[in-house]
């Protein structure tokens, strides 16, 4: 994909990840080359976090700098307790992991959503992975329980976002 079709799907609301970050292909250049909106840790990092401090000084710099940058960042891989006060303590805006919810299948979701933003969700999804999972934002762990799904219905409904 090129920098111009980024930004013009930037430009339409759609905000852009960096996935893995730290391993693979990711690349301190692309932070300064491309916009992303959100760095996600890669999950290698986190479940080191507990016996490594490299792992440590790592997600506690790629947590710097994307603040700097103004970017948010998500731990992949949250499994425990400890790791979640390590990731909150480095300063990750989000974190995703088992400790919070397993994936779940989009249709799951779906059952438990009104059916306006039901239909909206199942119709998003036909272009992504069919699989869900729950994100820890602030100070608040949200679970995709049903009393959060119906949360985030009412927020999609309040935001006009579901028709």
């Amino acid at each position: 994909m090129t920098l111009a079709a980024l930004r013009q799907l930037r430009e339409l609301g759609i905000r852009i990840s960096m996935d893995d970050f730290g391993t693979g292909y990711s690349s301190l250049s692309y932070l300064r080359n491309f916009p992303f909106d959100k760095i996600k840790i890669d999950r290698c990092f986190i479940s080191g976090l507990s016996d490594s401090e490299n792992s440590r000084a790592i997600v506690q710099a790629t947590a710097g700098l994307a603040r700097n940058l103004g970017i948010m960042t998500t731990a992949e891989g949250v499994e425990t307790q400890q790791q979640l006060q390590h990731v909150k303590f480095l300063d990750c805006t989000e974190m995703q992991g088992y400790l919070f919810c397993p994936p779940r299948r989009v249709e799951e979701i779906a059952r438990l959503l009104r059916p306006r933003t039901a239909k909206k969700v199942l119709m998003a999804s036909s272009a992504t992975p069919a699989n869900l999972s729950s994100i820890w934002r602030g100070e608040n762990t949200h679970r995709m329980s049903e009393g959060t799904l119906r949360k985030l219905d009412n927020q999609i409904l309040d935001r006009g976002e579901a028709q």
